[in-house]
């Protein structure tokens, strides 16, 4: 057996010298050596490497020795193996951490337009430097811990990331020129600025860390701090704020070294502070604060970021259509939601929140300048502004627009949702959807085009869609701009009550747009196999098949629904626009009304039946699999099969089958091999998606192996000329 993976080669730097960490002189390198002019010899290339601490230092998130057997791991067994299968399999938390694309989504809210430099201090094993690295010219991260330093190197090589460069040194004194970066990060890092630092002072030891911050950065570079809140709910009611006793942390601090003094516990080495206290300690540091929000559920991942000086907000983002708990709801998160849908106290609850998002600059060279490179959000809300009559909205356009960022967990190529309050508004009025890399295969235009198109036709299409506005290029960005629709999510409504009722009824709500949809864009028939999707489609199912990590179960059932397709490849087949992604979360309710959203994966040239089906089976995961029996049921229903089904289908279920054929104008014969490529679709999605993290859907009893049973039947029996 081969193993694959890239060894860390020795780095390039590009246009980046290394510096001497004392004096900031230039570095030679002289065989495996850096030295300095005046300073002598600084580091070593180690294992490609540049090393400038020592290698006996260690602390991490797992022991030492775990830590090496894990790079042991990737030496023998390959990066696939060792990281996306035994890795995400042992640590999962971990694994998430690493390539979850949440965790840099902080970006876009900041005073930066990517390209350019970016440094990540205390870069960890390297996973937001790798997300970095998909919006910088170049990336360096720099890492005290030489295994942690060494993984890190070992994942941009494996990954793709051939811009972005590991450094095994002491963030406190990185080997880098000052003033050579655009954008410096701390994620939470700060807190433990005295962990092998200088200063013995935890106060002090922050301040020397901010200095080097400052002196990294060019006149005008920003500054990204993602930091735990000294004054969060949480810990006001007795969490352990980075495991220290109950209270500590909330305490005044002559009070608190005198508790600790009289239990005999060690210095605190982490130390958080309040928003004011942060940005007392940035002022005092030489920085100008320019942004602060509630980051929810957490810095680490960011789904719903909510400006500090708009707090109001919270109680309208407390009620989106979002599960935070898919993200480690903490108990303290918990209850601040609980406080914060109360728009009387949401204001207060803002300030309790226990993770903030805070950006900072180094001040231009003029005091007084604006920021020299406005953000993206700068530049969006000064197009809205100045465009808004233009886009049809009621005069006279705000004089500034309020910010809350959500996300969604779909993979790099998702999207970051903007939604824009006007002053006093109590509900956003715009959505500002933005590809999360520059380049997005063009599925923010896929969106506006499609939402363009399909509103020409009747209400019965027209009134389910959000209002397309506009779609524009910015800062190397796509960005639809699309009117705020309100409701909450079908996929909530989906959790309460009986779940295999709540999809029947939703199936039933969702069914008369579906069938027009079919309806109107029906355009030519073609035999099967020579359909645009299916063709796409079966190749995507080889590809996942010969995956060296597709299961046994998955393997099969993909061969099973091939075979079906294949089988009647010469059937007559509409070509149909469809949504290509329809899941529960895209479909919004209201006051006994819904809307369809996020139409990127939308495509003219599409199946019937697979907008049906994907949105059984993604209701059915939803609910924690209570309703997966009601797939198949649905499916049997779509085939016109109930053949010794216990119970026989109910008049709704066979209501849903007969009125989405009638509208595609459906033989019989065709039924079940689309059905298999709705399946199929599904399947694969399901597969594709990197952070899905289950998987049960796959195995032997899963609910694809559930869903595909009527139709392994109904062609057996075709097969044999009879009816199961």
């Amino acid at each position: 057996m081969t193993v694959t993976y890239r060894e860390s080669t020795p780095p390039t730097t590009g246009s980046l010298e290394l510096a001497c960490p004392r004096c900031q002189a230039p570095l030679v390198q002289k065989g495996e050596t850096y030295l300095c002019t005046f300073c002598g010899p600084q580091g070593t290339l180690r294992d490609g490497i540049p090393s400038f601490a020592s290698p006996d230092f260690y602390w991490g998130e797992i022991p030492r020795d775990e830590m090496q057997q894990i790079l042991e791991k990737v030496r023998r067994r390959g990066w696939r193996r060792a990281v996306h299968e035994d890795l995400a399999r042992e640590y999962p938390d971990r694994y998430r951490y690493l390539f979850s694309p949440l965790r840099a989504d902080w970006f876009y809210t900041g005073c930066v337009t990517g390209r350019g430099r970016a440094l990540d201090l205390g870069a960890g094993w390297g996973g937001l430097s790798l997300l970095l690295s998909r919006l910088f010219d170049q990336v360096v991260a720099v890492e005290g811990v030489w295994e942690r330093a060494r993984f890190a190197s070992l994942l941009f090589a494996n990954e793709g990331a051939g811009n972005a460069l590991a450094i095994h040194a002491d963030m406190h004194s990185p080997p880098l020129p000052p003033g050579a970066f655009d954008l410096v990060v701390m994620n939470g890092v700060l807190e433990w600025a005295a962990l092998g630092g200088p200063e013995a002072d935890p106060e002090a030891a922050q301040r020397a860390l901010l200095g080097t911050a400052l002196r990294m950065l060019r006149p005008g570079g920003s500054l990204y701090l993602g930091i735990e809140n000294r004054f969060a709910l949480i810990f006001l009611l007795g969490g352990r704020d980075h495991g220290s006793p109950r209270w500590m942390g909330v305490l005044p601090r002559p009070l608190a070294r005198w508790y600790r003094w009289l239990a005999r516990l060690p210095e605190r080495r982490p130390l958080t502070h309040s928003l004011a206290g942060y940005r007392r300690l940035l002022q005092e540091s030489g920085f100008q604060v320019d942004e602060c929000y509630a980051a929810f559920p957490s810095y680490s991942y960011p789904r719903v970021l909510v400006p500090m000086a708009d707090p109001r907000r919270l109680a309208w983002a407390a009620k989106l259509s979002l599960d935070w708990r898919g993200d480690g709801l903490t108990l303290g998160a918990h209850l601040l939601h609980k406080l914060a849908c109360r728009p009387a106290v949401s204001r207060l609850a803002c300030p309790l929140a226990e993770s903030l998002v805070i950006w900072a600059r180094r001040p231009a060279r003029a005091a007084s300048r604006p920021c020299p490179h406005p953000g993206l959000r700068a530049k969006l809300v000064d197009q809205v502004i100045s465009r808004w009559t233009d886009l049809g909205l009621e005069a006279p356009a705000p004089s500034r627009l309020s910010i809350v960022s959500t996300s969604s967990n779909w993979g790099i190529g998702g999207k970051v949702s903007w939604f824009l309050f006007p002053p006093g508004a109590r509900r956003p009025t715009l959505v500002a959807r933005i590809s999360r890399t520059p380049d997005d295969g063009g599925r923010t235009a896929n969106e506006h085009h499609a939402l363009t198109s399909l509103s020409q036709f009747g209400p019965e299409i027209s009134n389910h869609l959000p209002r397309a506005m506009a779609h524009w290029q910015m800062a190397g960005h796509s960005i639809s701009l699309q009117r705020y629709v309100p409701g909450e999510s079908l996929a909530r409504h989906l959790c309460q009550g009986r779940a295999s009722a709540a999809l029947a009824a939703a199936l039933e709500m969702c069914l008369p747009f579906l069938a027009a949809l079919a309806w109107n864009t029906r355009r030519e028939v073609r035999p099967l196999l020579r359909h645009p999707f299916v063709s796409s489609l079966l190749a995507r199912a080889e590809k996942a098949r010969a995956a060296p990590d597709c299961p046994d179960s998955a393997a099969k059932l993909i061969a099973n629904l091939v075979q079906m397709i294949e089988a009647q490849g010469e059937a007559p087949v509409p070509v149909i626009a469809h949504h290509g992604d329809l899941n529960a979360a895209d479909i919004l309710v209201y006051e006994g009304h819904f809307w369809v959203t996020d139409w990127e994966w939308f495509t003219p040239e599409g199946l019937p039946f697979l907008d049906l089906i994907t949105l059984a089976a993604s209701a059915a995961a939803r609910t924690g699999w209570a309703a997966a029996r009601m797939v198949p049921r649905i499916i049997r229903a779509l085939v016109g099969d109930e053949a010794g089904l216990t119970p026989p289908l109910s008049s709704r279920e066979r209501a849903i089958g007969r009125e989405y054929a009638q509208a595609a104008e459906l033989t019989d014969e065709v039924r079940v091999p689309l059905a298999a490529c709705a399946l199929l679709h599904a399947l694969l999605k399901d597969r594709e998606a990197r952070y899905s993290g289950s998987a049960e859907p796959l195995s032997e009893d899963g609910l694809w192996a559930r869903a595909a049973r009527p139709l392994l039947v109904t062609a057996a029996a075709a097969e044999k000329g009879g009816r199961p």
